[in-house]
Order: C-alpha cells, then sequence, then structure tokens
C-alpha cells in the first residue's frame, strides 16, 4: 500500500478527509458511549476493556480534527465572500471616475439593452476596461478584422443600470446605421 498517493488523494479531497474522520469518531463513539449489547454482538468486549484508553484518545482526535476542518472551512468561506465584497465595491468606486470615453463606451451596452458590443482589439479605453474587469471579450473570433464582441461584467451590468447618472456628461452614441447614412450622404 502506498501511503504517499493516499495521503495525496486524501489532500486533493478535503471532504473525504472529513467523511473519513466522521466515521471514525461515529464508530469509536459507540464503541465508548453505546450500549453494552453492541460489544457483546460484536465480540468486541475484551478488545474494548484491552484498548479503551486508546479508542477514547483516537475519538478526541478525531472530534478536534472534525472540528478544525469545519473551522477551516468556514474560515474560508468568509473569506473569499468578504475579499468578494471587497473588490466588488472596489469596482464600483471605479465606476465614479469613469472619463467621457469610458461612459460612450458603456453607456452602448444599456442605451441598446444589450450585454454585447463590438469594438476594436487596438482600442485602447477599450482594453483598460477589459483590464479592470468591467467588460471582457467573450470571443476569441473577430467579427472583422480586430473587431471582437464584449460582454459587459454582470456586476457592472447591474451597477449602472441602477445608476444610470453614471453615464451622463457626454454625447451621446450615434448607431451604426446613422453613421452609415452620413457616410452616403456625404459621399453623393
Amino acid at each position: 500500500m502506498d501511503w504517499v498517493k493516499i495521503a495525496d488523494w486524501i489532500k486533493q479531497s478535503p471532504y473525504v478527509l472529513c467523511l473519513i474522520l466522521c466515521l471514525i469518531a461515529i464508530v469509536l463513539g459507540l464503541l465508548l458511549f453505546g450500549p453494552a449489547i453492541i460489544l457483546k454482538k460484536l465480540a468486541l468486549e475484551p478488545f474494548y476493556a484491552d484498548y479503551r484508553k486508546y479508542i477514547g484518545f483516537v475519538f478526541l482526535i478525531a472530534i478536534v480534527l472534525l472540528l478544525l476542518l469545519a473551522l477551516s472551512f468556514l474560515y474560508t468561506y468568509f473569506q473569499k465572500r468578504l475579499t468578494s465584497k471587497r473588490n466588488l465595491q472596489q469596482q464600483q468606486q471605479r465606476l465614479l471616475s469613469l472619463t467621457p470615453e469610458e461612459k460612450e463606451i458603456l453607456s452602448r451596452y444599456t442605451s441598446n439593452n444589450t450585454k454585447t458590443q463590438y469594438f476594436d482589439l487596438y482600442d485602447g479605453v477599450v482594453s483598460g476596461l477589459e483590464q479592470e474587469g468591467i467588460i471582457f471579450r467573450s470571443a476569441n473570433l473577430s467579427r472583422h478584422t480586430t473587431c471582437f464582441a464584449y460582454n459587459i461584467s454582470s456586476w457592472a451590468w447591474v451597477y449602472l443600470n441602477k445608476n444610470p447618472h453614471l453615464l451622463e456628461g457626454f454625447q451621446q452614441p450615434v448607431s451604426i446605421t446613422t453613421k452609415f447614412l452620413e457616410l452616403i450622404l456625404n459621399n453623393t
């Protein structure tokens, strides 16, 4: 039996360790605190009499380890929630200081009521918003040479729809159809 492989397997899944410790605690708890008839039927009375203090010691260790695992899970869970909440607050604070160019880009999402817009890959403003997690590139295939689909993050979508005043202070975006019509009219 390769103990290193077993130890690695247990490390990869703390739930397995938790299950093993629970089983050990239940079995030893029944031996220690259960009715004497269980020991009699299983023919464990001589074993119990000889090793009672060791059974009690292993039982206590299993209980302590279970408590430590539970505290570890709780700590990890609340730490992740706290970190997530802090990150969300920082990102929402970032939306309070948008430049006019950033407002223009983000208003395309809210004014068109869509979560996807197409932008040039080499647009620095778009790259900045992407790097800050406000928008993200949702496709690796371009629509036209360097035009990629960008989606707005769920938290940004909700926050900007609740606070539309954050996108005020720039000229409303002109639709692609309007730009196309202007181009045709100017060329004739």
